[in-house]
C-alpha cells in the first residue's frame, strides 16, 4: 500500500479506557447505578505510560492522542488537581521524547458531576461559561507540548446517547432533552474551536457521520433504542432516514460550509463567526444504522458480521461516509477515526485492519484529502457497554501486538 510520507498515523483511546472512571465524574455514578460495567483503572496507563508510549514509537505510531478527563483535572468547580496536572505534563513530555506528535482531546464520555448534575450542564443554545474556562485553561497549562486539540470527541453521538438512547449518564431517553444536549454540545464545540483557534495549532472537529436506511424486516440487531413519551408526529418523523441524516450529518457540515445552523426544533439562525470552522474534521465511525417505524436504531445491513457493540465495522461505509464529507467540504483535510472492532476474535481484527487501510488507500487513490487515521483504543481494556470482556485494541492487556498491527508497522 502506499501513503504520503507526511499521513497521520496515531493511536489514542478515550479517558475512560486509558484509566477508567474519576471518582467525581458522572460516568463513576452510572457505574455505581448498575447502568455500565465497572471501568476500574482502565489499562492503567498512568502506571506504565513511560513504557506503553516507547512502544506505540517502536510500532510505527507517530501521533499520539490524550484525552484529558475534566472530572480528573477540575474535580470541583474552578479547583485543579495539582497532582492530576503533573501527571499529564509527565506524559505529555514522554510522548514527545518518543517522538509522538501529541493531540489533546478536551472531552470524550465523561464529565465532572459538578458539571453534569449542578448545573444546566450543554443544555440549550448557550455555552457553559465553566466550559469555556475549562477550554482556556487546558490551552494555556499545554500550549508547549500541543501539536494539536480536538474540543470533542462526536459531540451529537455523545449527545444523543446521554440524553435520548440513556446508554450514558445520566441516561435520559426523551427527545426533547436529546435535542437540547445536541445544541449545547455541538455549540460548545464551535465555540471551543473559536478559543482555541486564536492559538498555533490545528483544530479538528470530530464528528460521527453515519448512513441510515430504512428497516425493511426484521435482520440485524436493535442499537439504540426510541425514546420515551413520543408524540404520534414525533415518533413518524423518527422513522424517516432523512431525518437521521440531518441530524448525523446536516447539522454539522451545514455550519461549516454556510455558517448556518438549521435544527429541526427551531428557526434556522446564521452563526457567520462559525462558518469556515476546524482545520481538519475526523470521520469517528458510526454505524450504519436501519430505522424502524419505532424510531429505534438497527444494525445495518442485516447481512452483515456485527461486532460486540451491535454495529458494523465494514470498511466499505468508511469510504461513503468520507465521500458524502469530501462533496460538502472538498478541501478539508479529513481524518479517519474510531477505527476498531469489540471482538475476541483475533482473525476477523486483522482481516478488518487490511480492509480499512485499503479503504484508506482507495480514497487517496481517488484525490480526497485523507490527512491521517487514528486507531483507538491502544490496549485491551474498558470499553463502554461491553467492560473488560471483549477485546477492542490493538495490544492486549499484557502489552503484546496483535497480528493486525504489523499491516499498520508495515507501512512505515
Amino acid at each position: 500500500m502506499s501513503f504520503p510520507d507526511n499521513f497521520i498515523w496515531g493511536a489514542g483511546a478515550s479517558s475512560l479506557s486509558l484509566r477508567g472512571s474519576a471518582v467525581r465524574s458522572s460516568w463513576r455514578r452510572f457505574e455505581e447505578l448498575g447502568k455500565q460495567p465497572v471501568s476500574n483503572e482502565g489499562y492503567e496507563f498512568h502506571l506504565s505510560f513511560e513504557s506503553d508510549l516507547a512502544m506505540l514509537a517502536e510500532a510505527g505510531f507517530r501521533h499520539f492522542r490524550l484525552s484529558i478527563d475534566w472530572a480528573r483535572l477540575e474535580p470541583y468547580a474552578g479547583r485543579h488537581d495539582l497532582e492530576e496536572l503533573e501527571l499529564l505534563r509527565a506524559i505529555a513530555e514522554t510522548a514527545r521524547d518518543n517522538g509522538l506528535a501529541l493531540w489533546i482531546s478536551l472531552l470524550d464520555e465523561s464529565q465532572p458531576g459538578w458539571f453534569s448534575d449542578d448545573t444546566d450542564g450543554f443544555y440549550g443554545q448557550g455555552v457553559p461559561v465553566h466550559w469555556a474556562r475549562y477550554v482556556d485553561r487546558v490551552a494555556e497549562l499545554f500550549d508547549d507540548v500541543a501539536t494539536g486539540w480536538i474540543p470533542m470527541s462526536d459531540p451529537i453521538g455523545a449527545a444523543l446517547r446521554s440524553h435520548l438512547w440513556g446508554s450514558r449518564p445520566p441516561g435520559g431517553r426523551r427527545l426533547d432533552r436529546g435535542l437540547d444536549a445536541v445544541d449545547g454540545m455541538l455549540g460548545s464545540t464551535f465555540e471551543a474551536w473559536r478559543l482555541l483557534s486564536t492559538g498555533s495549532q490545528p483544530v479538528v472537529g470530530s464528528f460521527g457521520p453515519t448512513l441510515v436506511r430504512e428497516r425493511s424486516d426484521s435482520g440485524g440487531s436493535v442499537v439504540a433504542q426510541a425514546p420515551t413519551g413520543l408524540e404520534p408526529d414525533q415518533r413518524s418523523l423518527m422513522a424517516q432516514p432523512n431525518w437521521w441524516r440531518w441530524l448525523f450529518n446536516d447539522l454539522w457540515l451545514d455550519v461549516i460550509a454556510e455558517g448556518i445552523y438549521r435544527p429541526a426544533w427551531a428557526a434556522p439562525r446564521e452563526c457567520p463567526e462559525w462558518a469556515g470552522a476546524f482545520d481538519m474534521i475526523e470521520l469517528v465511525r458510526s454505524g450504519p444504522f436501519a430505522v424502524d417505524p419505532s424510531g429505534a436504531l438497527a444494525s445495518w445491513p442485516p447481512t452483515a458480521r456485527f461486532d460486540a457493540t451491535g454495529t458494523s465495522p465494514d470498511a466499505s461505509f468508511v469510504v461513503d461516509v468520507a465521500h458524502d464529507v469530501s462533496e460538502r467540504l472538498p478541501k478539508m483535510p479529513l481524518l479517519l477515526g474510531g477505527l476498531h472492532v469489540a471482538t475476541n476474535d483475533d482473525e476477523w481484527r486483522e482481516a478488518l485492519t487490511v480492509g480499512w487501510l485499503e479503504a484508506t488507500t482507495e480514497l487517496l487513490d481517488g484525490d480526497l484529502n485523507i490527512a491521517g487515521i487514528f486507531l483507538d483504543p491502544i490496549f485491551d481494556g474498558f470499553h463502554p457497554g461491553v467492560g473488560f470482556e471483549v477485546d477492542t485494541g490493538w495490544f492486549t492487556r499484557g502489552r503484546e501486538a496483535k497480528p493486525s498491527l504489523r499491516w499498520v508497522t508495515a507501512q512505515q
